[in-house]
């Protein structure tokens, strides 16, 4: 075996550790897919939904695009941070007693790493693609509160019919229903976890 096949194996197994690792990892599966419905599902698209006509351009788009490096990206940093981690559990110094280079270990840190960043970013797509973001721009309370506000700002002009996506008492309608099932649940939340302290 060459040295440089013996690097190559080493960055291998390394990156396979990391994958199969993530894989393990029930929050690291479910943050896939959070992470993508959080920020492109409710906030790009209530955004969107709100001020994408007048950009000229399709703001969902553009968020995706930026999300998707910023999934790449952050992924990828956060498996060097894990590298840190396992200096602590001392699975590093084993590493390390190899006889591979401490190039091979980054090399396998950043592939397995950006192996682990490909699913998170399978979830982002399969969020943008699924057609779930014109339904979830429908229950963020934050789409009603601006078109409210929007209706209040535009009654009587001639854009108004243009700008507001529903009837003003719709949108009073539905943040008042809101604003009660979130302050009995909140109210319900507080006092279970004061009972059981």
């Amino acid at each position: 075996m060459t040295a440089v096949s013996r690097e190559v194996n080493a960055a291998v197994a390394i990156a396979a550790r990391d994958v199969v690792k993530s894989l393990k990892s029930v929050g690291s599966l479910v943050s896939s897919l959070a992470f993508p419905l959080i920020f492109v599902g409710l906030m790009g698209e209530t955004i969107a939904q709100n001020m994408g006509a007048g950009l000229g351009y399709n703001y969902l788009q553009f968020m995706l695009i930026g999300m998707a490096v910023n999934t790449l990206f952050q992924v990828t940093i956060a498996g060097i941070m894990n590298l840190v981690e396992d200096r602590q559990n001392d699975f590093t110094q084993e590493m390390y007693v190899t006889p591979i280079s401490r190039y091979a270990i980054i090399f396998g840190k950043i592939l397995g790493s950006s192996c682990t960043s490909l699913f998170q970013l399978a979830g982002l797509i399969l969020i943008a693609l699924s057609g779930v973001l014109a339904w979830l721009a429908h229950i963020m309370p934050m789409t009603y509160v601006v078109d409210l506000t929007r209706a209040v700002y535009y009654w009587g002009e001639p854009q108004y019919h243009n700008v507001v996506l529903y009837s003003p008492a719709l949108d009073m309608a539905v943040v008042i229903a809101y604003f009660c099932v979130f302050a009995v649940l909140g109210v319900w939340l507080f006092v279970r976890a004061e009972t059981n302290r």
